[in-house]
């Protein structure tokens, strides 16, 4: 998993760190820089695979995807696969060419372990005329990447580098979710591409890949969709004319009894659509490597909402957890260590573990979690090592 993560001229985030667990719930306010985190992590994983120019959205550059004080994007992230492997040590940085303006590594470096026998496997020099070239090592020997829109990180996997290899293999399993009801439930077509995540984000190839699962697989998705809705008997997905659907099973009451219907994707509720997306990614083989869920309570009541939440928790030792909300009652539901307050002040952000506010400790068991957090307690903290001031 990730282990820790700073952040430097990305979106709202001049220069910040952001505590990472097992699980980890974000929780702060609007455009406090909640996603500004999430998308960073997603912008290294499309870039890893796609290249810095395909990362950056067609709706806007990369220029404007930097924070206003800022003319590059650094990022540093360590990793480790398990306990007995060493740590992974990667940084980056990309700014803008002069001619013509589009973005390009400036400098990249991956170290493996943190003692004297710690191996640097990409390591950039800058060339005499434009960006930096980064030599990559491994068993085959070296290799120069020249181009400013790949990143060195990839070739790794390639040169047998053990432990960037196995960060690689983590950025590609990761898995970034802003489910939209309306793409899940439009039919999904056959894609073929060089890479694509295990699901988009907005889950419109959610049918796709439910048909690439295993009938056994989709089985336990329905047992996981029938603890909290029980007339559900199976998924079903359909592939006719190129095109993929996916049905819920559950029986109803009609003329004689009662009976199995499928109920296609466009008439389930909402609630429903999401459930089967995170459900489905959860029994995946292999699973993601880390699952990131933008606001993860919307559609969702707070019975099913608390369903779902004890369901990543107990998947958190395979898979990383990570999760942005603006509830409140998840709060009551998560340990103080599992959640990362993010305040915005004076176009500077934050992020700050609520178990290391003095004041969180000092009302527990007098408030509730979500009690304090709309009591602005996670905030005392800040008021007290700035003097008093927000």
């Amino acid at each position: 998993m990730l282990t820790s993560l700073r952040i430097q001229g990305f979106k709202a985030v001049f220069d910040a760190s952001l505590p990472v667990g097992p699980f980890t719930l974000i929780i702060g306010r609007n455009g406090s820089g909640k996603s500004s985190a999430i998308e960073a992590i997603q912008w290294l994983r499309d870039a890893t695979f796609l290249g810095i120019d395909a990362a950056t959205s067609a709706e806007i550059t990369f220029k404007e995807l930097l924070n206003r004080r800022s003319d590059e994007l650094f990022l540093d992230l360590q990793f480790q696969r398990d306990e007995p492997t060493p740590k992974v040590h990667y940084m980056l940085g990309v700014g803008l060419s002069k001619k013509p303006s589009r973005p390009i590594v400036l400098h990249e470096r991956c170290v493996v372990g943190r003692t004297s026998g710690a191996r640097t496997v990409v390591h950039s020099r800058k060339g005499e005329r434009g960006p930096a070239y980064r030599w990559i090592t491994g068993r085959g020997g070296r290799l120069a990447v020249r181009d400013g829109n790949e990143l060195g990180l990839k070739y790794t996997r390639t040169r047998g580098s053990t432990g960037a290899q196995d960060l690689v293999d983590f950025l590609e399993r990761a898995v970034f979710l802003r489910l939209s009801p309306t793409a899940i439930a439009t039919p999904s077509r056959s894609e073929q591409r060089a890479w694509r995540p295990l699901l988009a984000e907005d889950g419109h190839d959610l049918a796709s890949m439910l048909l690439r699962m295993r009938a056994s697989q989709r089985s336990r998705v329905a047992k996981r969709l029938q603890t909290i809705f029980s007339d559900v008997e199976a998924l079903e997905v359909h592939a006719a004319d190129k095109e993929i659907r996916f049905a819920v099973r559950e029986r109803m009451r009609s003329r004689g009894g009662t009976r199995p219907f499928d109920i296609p994707s466009p008439l389930l509720s909402e609630g429903m659509r999401r459930l089967v997306a995170i459900f489905a990614l959860l029994e995946l083989d292999p699973r993601p490597s880390l699952l990131v869920i933008e606001e993860i309570e919307n559609g969702l009541d707070p019975w099913t909402l608390q369903h779902v939440l004890d369901a990543l928790r107990a998947v958190s030792g395979d898979i990383q957890i990570l999760l942005t909300t603006h509830s409140p009652f998840l709060l009551d539901h998560v340990e103080p260590d599992e959640v990362t307050h993010v305040r915005r002040e004076k176009g500077q952000t934050t992020y700050e573990r609520v178990s290391s506010i003095a004041e969180v400790a000092k009302y527990q068991g007098v408030l509730a979690p979500g009690a304090m957090y709309l009591s602005d307690v996670f905030k005392s903290g800040a008021k007290r090592r700035n003097g008093g001031t927000t």
